[in-house]
């Protein structure tokens, strides 16, 4: 009894120094966010994505706090709590749907960048509708996949009774076996995505020297600038990977040795560890993201000089960008007036 009250005051303070880091990390998505919208030189469908995503990143750790923390006789059906109940399970179902597109990040990058690359003689010009097709094919496989998983979990709690068979069906982390397939997953969309950036990274290598025009030059410069952001995370990516491995062990051990139910707090100072993990791994995120385009680590140190002193300067790669592209355009003139 002891145990489990010391359990639970732990994932007290847990939770507590998770909603902190929520808290920071969800000002800091809201800044970065900001600051990518007002820069004309990201792709609009390359903006978009990163946009969205930032927000999903900011959600999903106040998601995950309302799945332990709202008292679970407010959503009681056997309480006679309908109204609150079905508004919480649908919180719960939103909770799986943001999961699923934030899940997908790299391979909606890798796609967004992959037609930019194809199509890099006028895709500058094409708007932003790529990106919200893309969401869009998205959330109709998800959803789709979301439904088969939620049905195969509630016909194999059949005859329980209907709070738990809500639970274990609709909240996220309150059925271990049900996240296999959430992981299996995840590993799917990040292997296709290094796919794709593998396929980018061998066409781009030499590219930009046989550029026909500047937005050629742009669009390819901006997909090796992507390529850069991903290398740079892969090795805080390998960590996190570790540590769900890690994470998911000690689940596996408590579950099988100490016996112990998907409602413990211990699974939940296991999953709100995690989150945090997440939670770090998204800001790590968005220092390699402003360290990879020099356009926007400009407009961070305008908004924070004393970082330039600190050695977070803007690369001299980011010159060398601008004297080829100028160079570009005044070797076109040149050709212009040839031809004339």
């Amino acid at each position: 009894m002891s145990d489990k009250l010391d359990a639970e005051a732990f994932l007290c303070y847990v939770s507590a120094l998770e909603f902190v880091v929520a808290i920071i990390t969800a000002i800091l998505n809201m800044y970065f966010t900001l600051r990518i919208n007002q820069l004309s030189t990201f792709s609009p469908n390359l903006r978009t994505i990163l946009t969205v995503e930032a927000i999903l990143a900011s959600i999903l750790p106040f998601l995950h706090l309302a799945t332990y923390h709202i008292p679970e006789h407010l959503h009681s059906f056997k309480d006679g709590n309908y109204v609150s109940g079905v508004a919480f399970y649908l919180l719960m179902a939103l909770h799986q749907v943001v999961m699923v597109v934030f899940e997908s990040k790299y391979l909606l990058i890798a796609l967004e960048r992959w037609v930019a690359y194809l199509a890099r003689r006028d895709y500058e010009n094409r708007g932003s509708e790529l990106a919200y097709r893309l969401f869009l094919i998205n959330l109709l496989i998800g959803v789709p996949i979301l439904l088969f998983k939620w049905t195969s979990i509630w016909m194999v709690f059949d005859g329980a009774p209907m709070d738990l068979r809500l639970r274990r069906t609709f909240v996220l982390e309150n059925y271990n076996d049900g996240l296999i397939p959430s992981y299996l997953g995840g590993f799917v969309l990040i292997f296709s995505a290094i796919a794709i950036f593998l396929w980018l990274n061998s066409q781009v290598s030499n590219c930009e020297t046989y550029a026909n025009s500047l937005s050629e030059s742009y669009e390819i410069r901006q997909t090796k600038a992507v390529l850069h952001y991903v290398k740079s995370l892969l090795a805080s990516f390998i960590i996190l990977i570790c540590l769900c491995g890690v994470g998911l062990s000690t689940i596996a051990y408590l579950k099988s040795v100490s016996h112990l139910d998907d409602d413990s707090a211990e699974f939940k100072i296991v999953f709100t560890f995690l989150y945090m993990c997440l939670s770090v791994y998204n800001f790590i995120a968005m220092l390699y993201m402003i360290r990879s385009f020099p356009q926007l680590q400009t407009v961070i140190i305008k908004d924070f000089p004393f970082l330039d002193s600190r050695g977070v300067a803007v690369h001299p790669a980011a010159e060398c960008d601008h004297a080829e592209a100028g160079r570009m355009y005044f070797q076109q003139l040149r050709d212009a007036w040839d031809t004339k």
